[in-house]
């Protein structure tokens, strides 16, 4: 009864005294409190001290490394699903994967980046956007500044006007796991740096001079030849690879070793879309879906399509996949996006471009198939079948579109008029047949000044073709003064290049032609007569000398179409 009374009579002073001890953190001074038992005064110091103890056990026990970026800035355990956990998904909070394991104390250490093993329904489905989440936690300042620049300038300058996910997404999150695209990527963006903010935008009169670049450079070579050599073959790892050192060479005006890369590349693709292709020589941890079919097969064939219409050589054994007619059109044709019929158009383009190479080979060697008209009829069908399905895709969503959004459709129809025109003149023998076609080159000129007014973000390099190629066709096969010389001056507006096309040099060559036609005409309305016309002028340039030679090969027949070819070269200074 005492002990309970006592109890009961002291418990005002008992919660002042709980309250006391949260406070101090300390129970030193409780012993010296005269009000209460001992008793009492031993049990809350036990109660502190076991608080105390249960309160902060997270700060004495060692911390869990193997949990998700996300979880463990949050501090909350975390379930390790793997690609992304369960706790990050149902809470809607973005899941930012899992940090590299540790080396060990041994070994130096190596800058790291964190790896995310990329799912099928990340390749399937990534987000277009690019996502700061994307960027290295690890790394060094160099890595992170050019792979930031990577990601702010570089990705949407590749992507061009047809965004995809490839560029601003896709890589990305591969450069995470695949220390090969992550290289070569850093390679890209250093080089795209230096292209973007030097005073001499002209990459060739310096090469390869940062080493960094060089250094980024062959580290991807050596890590791809590692993860081949030890049996770990990835399809798309190895033609994403492809693409990025196709780029590299491009941002360095190197043709020859940009065709090397895509000849690799083709070769490989080629193997891996035959269905009798061994599967323990090409491996691909995501064949079976459509990535490689909507991803690196589009953009393979638009940089065949580049080189093809540049006249570099390309084994026809490697593209014959990429260039069947089964494959060019479907009928009929129903576009629900404008990336589809960008997509149709690149392959329709492709096949008609080395159609056209072919018959001008021909015409070089007097060389003529019996079918060949044929099959420019047959293409010619096709191209008309697309346009029609194109225009009814521009008439349902017209008057969803912005001023900004006309980009996207103006492209298509410049590119579209370009390969329209020549692959109708191509089998004729005459120049004269290009003056039937006056009013498309003046389409072509028209739509390029209106694209040139759209407001976009300027880049001194993309890697897809977009209006330089038609234009200079426009230039050199247009005989009417004023859209030539049109075509010329946007030429020169245009401040950088497209893949392997310099527009500055292009412009130079054009009107070099332009004057060779146009020397003994009376008047800017006359028209050069078959004689004085230039058939074809071959644009090269030597990589090897210091600085780098450009020249043109010029082919025209003053003695009449039957006579044999008279060729001579020039060179072209850019300064």
């Amino acid at each position: 009864m005492y002990e309970g009374a006592r109890s009961e009579r002291h418990r005002p002073h008992l919660l002042k005294l709980f309250t006391c001890a949260l406070a101090f953190g300390t129970i030193g001074i409780l012993p010296r409190c005269r009000k209460f038992p001992l008793r009492i005064c031993r049990c809350i110091s036990y109660w502190r001290i076991n608080m105390a103890t249960l309160a902060v056990p997270h700060r004495r026990k060692l911390k869990v490394k193997t949990g998700c970026i996300t979880c463990r800035i949050r501090k909350v355990k975390c379930d390790e699903e793997k690609p992304s956990c369960k706790r990050c998904n149902n809470t809607g909070r973005k899941c930012d994967g899992y940090a590299s394991p540790p080396g060990s104390k041994g070994s130096s250490p190596e800058p790291t980046l964190i790896v995310v093993r990329a799912s099928r329904q990340i390749l399937k489905q990534p987000d277009i956007r690019a996502d700061v989440t994307l960027l290295p936690v690890l790394g060094t300042p160099e890595e992170c500044r050019f792979l930031d620049f990577f990601l702010c300038r570089t990705a949407p300058a590749l992507s061009g006007a047809f965004d995809t996910s490839f560029w601003s997404s896709l890589l990305l999150q591969l450069s995470r796991s695949e220390p090969a695209i992550r290289h070569a990527l850093l390679a890209v963006g250093s080089l795209h740096a230096q292209y973007e903010t030097s005073s001499d935008a002209r990459p060739e009169n310096r090469l390869i001079s940062h080493p960094f670049t060089l250094q980024q450079y062959n580290q991807a070579i050596r890590s791809l030849k590692n993860k081949l050599s030890h049996g770990q073959e990835s399809v798309e790892v190895t033609l994403m690879c492809c693409i990025l050192f196709i780029c590299l060479e491009c941002l360095r005006n190197n043709r020859e070793l940009a065709v090397n890369h895509l000849q690799n590349g083709l070769n490989i693709l080629g193997s891996a879309r035959t269905k009798e292709t061994d599967c323990r020589t090409v491996k691909s941890s995501f064949f079976g879906s459509d990535f490689v079919e909507q991803n690196l097969y589009q953009i393979f064939s638009r940089l065949l399509a580049q080189l093809t219409l540049f006249g570099m050589p390309v084994s026809d054994a490697s593209a014959i996949e990429l260039s069947k007619p089964s494959s060019v059109v479907v009928d009929p044709l129903n576009f629900n996006s404008i990336h589809e019929a960008k997509a149709s158009f690149d392959t329709l383009m492709l096949y008609s471009l080395r159609f056209v190479r072919a018959a001008m080979d021909n015409k070089r060697t007097g060389q003529q198939q019996a079918s060949i008209q044929t099959r420019q009829f047959d293409l010619q069908a096709q191209f008309l079948q697309w346009l029609c399905s194109f225009e009814a895709l521009m008439k349902t969503i017209e008057t969803r579109r912005g001023a900004n959004d006309q980009r996207e459709p103006l492209l298509l129809r410049i590119q579209y008029k370009a390969a329209y025109i020549w692959l109708s003149a191509c089998l004729a023998p005459d120049e004269t047949s290009f003056d039937a076609y006056i009013e498309d080159f003046q389409s072509i000129t028209t739509w390029a000044r209106c694209l040139a007014m759209i407001p976009t973000s300027s880049s001194l390099f993309s890697l897809d073709m977009a209006i330089i190629p038609p234009l200079f066709l426009t230039a050199v096969k247009c005989r009417k003064s004023s859209i030539r010389h049109e075509a010329i001056e946007l030429l020169y507006a245009i401040p950088g290049r497209e893949g392997l096309w310099d527009a500055r040099l292009h412009a130079k060559v054009a009107e070099r032609l332009a004057s060779i036609e146009e020397s003994g005409l009376d008047t800017a309305n006359d028209v050069p007569f078959e004689e004085f016309r230039v058939k074809n002028a071959h644009v090269l340039s030597d990589m090897a000398v210091d600085p780098p030679r450009h020249f043109v090969i010029f082919f025209t027949k003053p003695n009449g179409l039957d006579a044999d070819y008279v060729t001579w070269e020039e060179d072209i200074v850019l300064n």
